[in-house]
């Protein structure tokens, strides 16, 4: 916050894990400065007990936090300051994750969650912690608006990207990270028993199927985009 101070950049404080470090960004934000706050589901759904019980395989950076400092950091998420979420996927081996078994600062650091971020904030919608239109916020326009992406990614208008994801909202499953699609399925045992609703169902990138009851095109591979921001055009 002090270099962003003095030089005036832009800058994305990401993984925010505490409500502390939370007010410090909120403050500088009621100073005028043009700084955003990120933070990771992990430090929204869990705490430092998932360490007790999984250990090396709940490592991260930053680490997991009390459950007061989770409740409080959900405080940040609903009056504004939380820009937005990202999922922080750091997908591994078993043999990277294993060598903390002993040692936990020997493990490597990162959770393999990405396909997990959307149910778990839409559940979050249905318990009441946030609002659908908040969710949209902080996964979707809010990134877009942030790294110059938006309208084309972010919104739903004529001309932007026909980019949607239809989830299920109606029916309960228990998370079982045997059946996770990433390849680092065996590191992600955290939140295994979670009750989730928002399963994704389909998938629509740039206005083509993608992901249909749950079944992948194998024939769009390579459909991918790079985009890039309107700021470095």
């Amino acid at each position: 916050i002090m270099f962003a101070k003095e030089t005036g950049v832009r800058v994305s404080f990401a993984h925010i894990s505490t409500p502390e470090a939370a007010e410090l960004i909120k403050q500088a934000k009621q100073a005028g400065m043009d700084v955003y706050l990120e933070t990771c589901p992990h430090y929204l759904f869990q705490t430092e007990e998932a360490v007790k019980k999984n250990g090396p395989y709940a490592k991260c950076n930053p680490p997991l936090r009390s459950r007061d400092s989770v409740e409080k950091l959900w405080d940040y998420v609903n009056d504004g300051s939380v820009d937005f979420i990202g999922s922080d996927h750091g997908p591994f081996l078993v043999s990277e994750k294993e060598k903390g078994r002993k040692d936990i600062f020997a493990a490597a650091a990162g959770l393999a969650f990405i396909e997990l971020t959307l149910p778990l904030m839409l559940t979050a919608v249905r318990d009441g912690k946030l609002t659908l239109a908040r969710m949209a916020e902080l996964l979707s326009e809010n990134p877009a608006r942030i790294f110059g992406l938006w309208p084309r990614k972010g919104a739903i208008r004529v001309g932007g990207d026909a980019d949607y994801v239809i989830a299920d909202m109606k029916n309960e499953y228990t998370v079982n990270n045997k059946d996770f699609v990433t390849h680092s399925r065996d590191t992600s045992p955290m939140y295994n028993g979670f009750r989730l609703v928002g399963k994704p169902l389909h998938t629509i990138v740039r206005g083509r199927v993608i992901m249909k009851d749950r079944i992948i095109d194998d024939s769009a591979e390579g459909w991918g985009k790079l985009i890039v921001p309107d700021w470095r055009l």
